[in-house]
């Protein structure tokens, strides 16, 4: 709301809602976005991802998060009519879920000096939880759409870290230049991640409209995951 209070300070406005998901927020995002531009609610809406992660990290306590996570935020601009003239991507197919028994892999807890809430993971089970979960939806959305690794323009995972997105990738057969990394730039965004992500991967110098549709993967905390198709089109 605070975000709306910037955008309309003489107050009214449309409406805003918050969406929760953890790191799989932007595509739970995406789903709700769908839902209500396509059902006719709204013509268009702001789909805005904001994470301050680092304000939960200790590297004396909590030192399995502190080095991961970095602070960051995403729009992307979701409407029935594109305007003409704009490269565009299309919602194709979009799939989200949970599993609520992997919940204790992340978790919050509390600086036993200081009092504030403090992030805790589990890094190898989240790890293999991660690998696991989005190696079989993305792998049984590509068999679905008929995809391959040559047939896609890119495989853009949520950034959680290098081994998990190289362990994504090396399973369901993508080579490493079609598959984008922000990480080093701007560590674990959460939500943002994919929203970043995937606007560094189209101002990329010299960049063209790729050839294919492009697979997105995010998995986080909660268990909660998303997976979906994006065709990059001309408008």
């Amino acid at each position: 709301m605070r975000l709306h209070r910037r955008l309309y300070p003489a107050g009214g406005g449309p409406p805003a809602l918050d969406i929760g998901g953890s790191c799989a927020a932007f595509m739970t995002g995406l789903v709700a976005a769908r839902s209500l531009v396509g059902s006719g609610a709204v013509d268009s809406l702001l789909l805005v991802n904001a994470e301050k992660k680092t304000r939960h990290l200790c590297p004396v306590h909590a030192p399995e998060t502190a080095l991961l996570f970095g602070d960051g935020a995403s729009a992307a601009w979701i409407c029935a009519r594109p305007p003409a003239g704009r490269t565009v991507l299309r919602l194709s197919r979009l799939r989200i879920g949970a599993d609520g028994g992997a919940a204790g892999l992340v978790t919050y807890g509390f600086d036993p000096e200081s009092g504030r809430k403090i992030l805790h993971m589990e890094g190898g089970g989240l790890f293999r939880k991660a690998v696991r979960t989005l190696s079989r939806e993305i792998g049984r959305l590509m068999e679905e759409e008929g995809l391959s690794p040559e047939k896609t323009g890119a495989l853009v995972l949520h950034q959680a870290n290098r081994r998990i997105v190289s362990g994504i990738s090396e399973r369901l057969g993508f080579p490493r230049e079609k598959v984008p990394l922000t990480l080093c730039d701007h560590g674990n965004t959460s939500s943002a991640s994919l929203g970043i992500t995937l606007g560094d991967f189209f101002a990329g110098e010299g960049r063209s409209l790729p050839r294919g549709p492009l697979l997105l993967g995010a998995a986080g905390g909660g268990i909660t995951w998303g997976v979906g198709r994006l065709d990059p089109v001309e408008t």
